[in-house]
């Protein structure tokens, strides 16, 4: 069935917990698209996320690639989209959790179109500082990219710790070849941990503008993203 379905490389950039990246393989591992890759880069020094990979390699169902991070975030990301192998690329936050249909729907909407790439337009939020959840109003999580190789390498990131992917997004708005998912926050929840790669008054802004859900499926959620300590 694989072979009827590109090849979809996910980029996983470590940020140093190895829960968080325990979880993030766990989420590339239930998702029921039948080709992808994981591409993890990660400081080799950190021991215990050295161990997470290591106990990796005995899985052979798992196709995997490893590449020793670089300072910047949007370095590191350039130089994990030229190791994969997959005709697109899809990112893949380590902090962040994923339904397993994930890759299947981003694919498959664009699939057949003019579409070269798509993005989630509303997403869960969880705050793990105030315990609440949310649903996202509509707009451009630039983080839930999935799009085409070539595009993103003829538009690389930015060597940036921050705003990293605006030149390829940018680029695929102006082209009207970006597919905005509107109808799937179940997809993807952003958590906030509080130390997370994004300005506060940037995290304030979204948060306040999104649904606050109520007790019942917020602890229904909590229980979903199995939030390490």
């Amino acid at each position: 069935m694989s072979e009827n379905y590109p090849l979809i490389s996910c980029i996983c950039i470590s940020n140093g917990n190895h829960a968080l990246l325990n979880r993030a393989i766990a989420c590339f591992q239930s998702q029921n698209y039948p080709n992808k890759e994981l591409v993890i880069s990660y400081d080799q020094n950190k021991q215990q996320i050295k161990a997470v990979i290591e106990n990796l390699s005995d899985d052979r169902d798992l196709q995997l690639s490893t590449i020793e991070q670089t300072d910047r975030f949007g370095d590191a990301l350039n130089n994990s989209v030229n190791v994969a192998t997959g005709d697109y690329i899809c990112l893949w936050n380590d902090d962040d959790w994923y339904h397993p249909s994930r890759l299947w729907f981003q694919y498959n909407c664009i699939q057949g179109t003019r579409y070269d790439a798509s993005v989630l337009n509303r997403i869960i939020l969880y705050d793990a500082i105030s315990f609440k959840a949310y649903v996202s109003s509509s707009y451009l999580l630039s983080s839930s990219l999935l799009c085409k190789k070539m595009l993103i390498q003829s538009h690389p990131f930015n060597g940036l710790s921050s705003g990293e992917n605006l030149p390829v997004i940018d680029f695929l708005v102006k082209e009207k070849s970006l597919f905005y998912m509107d109808d799937c926050p179940f997809l993807y929840a952003f958590i906030y941990y509080g130390r997370n790669n994004i300005d506060y008054w940037i995290y304030k802004h979204i948060f306040n503008k999104s649904e606050l859900l109520n007790k019942e499926l917020t602890n229904t959620i909590y229980d979903l993203l199995e939030i390490p300590d």
